[in-house]
């Protein structure tokens, strides 16, 4: 998948746990409007796990924008691996969680659960692509694919961010 493709169903997920924290009632900033700040930065949070997973890509958005690590993972794992799994997105989304925790963020485990859940949109996404991905590696080692999938880059995939782009206006203003 694109980048902003990555970070349009990335939305779409972060949005929908908006709507799911706000039916569960989990949080009472979550009651204001979708423009408040920590909106913003749960949603934010979102974003950059959407793209994060590609860390392992030196040419991909986060990789251009880091430089030496993405070389690193490439060189030691190569792409669509570790970093395309379950593990490796339950402990950053720790790692995050202690970070900001110890920075004293109020509501650093949410904003953690939204970095969880922009990585967690990034793998399902890449499930979507003939290639799929390591999910539940190292317990199951195979890589899982959607049974519906597309090309990076193709058609198919410019039409699934066209529906879900308007599916998030949808969403915004609902929440507005």
């Amino acid at each position: 998948m694109l980048a902003v493709t990555h970070q349009i169903f990335g939305l779409t997920w972060g949005l929908l746990a908006i709507l799911l924290i706000n039916f569960i009632g989990l949080t009472p900033w979550m009651q204001s409007t979708i423009f408040e700040l920590n909106y913003l930065l749960f949603l934010f949070f979102v974003l950059i796990g959407s793209i994060f997973l590609d860390i392992d890509e030196p040419g991909s958005k986060i990789g251009r924008m880091i430089p030496v690590i993405p070389h690193l993972f490439k060189l030691l794992f190569g792409h669509r691996t570790i970093s395309h799994t379950l593990l490796f997105i339950v402990v950053l989304t720790g790692v995050c969680y202690g970070g900001l925790n110890t920075l004293g963020v109020a509501d650093s485990l949410l904003y953690s659960i939204g970095l969880g859940i922009g990585m967690l949109s990034h793998a399902i996404g890449d499930s979507m692509t003939p290639h799929g991905v390591p999910l539940l590696w190292p317990f199951i080692p195979q890589k899982i694919r959607t049974p519906i999938t597309f090309r990076t880059g193709s058609y198919k995939e410019r039409l699934v961010a066209s529906v879900l782009a308007l599916v998030n206006v949808g969403l915004i203003l609902y929440l507005v």
